[in-house]
């Protein structure tokens, strides 16, 4: 970093940290402002603090913390961040789900990957992903969040069968 004269450090943020935290403690010991992007709503904490479980200390932090909404800035202050580092920004994953939706090149993928799995013109295919919730965030803890990937699947498949009895496709 002093060889390249860097006048900022952007890094991303590892489940645990990673070696961006070893870039971002030059980058401090140097005087180089800092920007750390966050690209996902889970383990805010575990990116940051070295060893799991230890307190959130403001001066091994980046300066500035790129979040995606207010929920994570709430969740994050919750768990100790200090609000002034956080920045909302978006998620870039999502902006560019939605700038692609509806075009063309999307409605011809889509088919594609309909006929792969044997759906047919007309039909309708749902996939489900999501994060492993319960072993994150477990259940009926403090840090559970009301509800797990096995709820959100279970309401899925209700809400789907409503939609078939109503006749509509999702």
């Amino acid at each position: 970093l002093a060889a390249s004269h860097a006048r900022l450090v952007i890094t991303a943020t590892s489940f645990d940290p990673g070696p961006e935290s070893g870039v971002l403690r030059s980058a401090r010991r140097l005087g180089v402002p800092t920007l750390a992007v966050l690209d996902q709503w889970i383990n805010y904490s575990r990116r940051f603090v070295r060893v799991a479980g230890e307190e959130i200390r403001s001066e091994e932090l980046p300066d500035v913390i790129a979040v995606m909404d207010d929920f994570a800035v709430e969740e994050m202050i919750a768990e100790g961040f200090p609000a002034g580092r956080l920045q909302v920004v978006g998620q870039a994953a999502l902006d560019r789900a939605a700038q692609t939706i509806g075009s063309e090149t999307e409605r011809t993928q889509r088919q594609a990957i309909g006929r792969q799995f044997g759906s047919t013109a007309g039909e309708t295919l749902v996939v489900f992903f999501s994060q492993p919730l319960r072993p994150l965030y477990g259940r009926g803890q403090e840090r559970a969040r009301g509800y797990d990937e096995w709820d959100t699947l279970r309401g899925l498949l209700e809400a789907l069968a409503v939609l078939s009895q109503e006749g509509s496709s999702p």
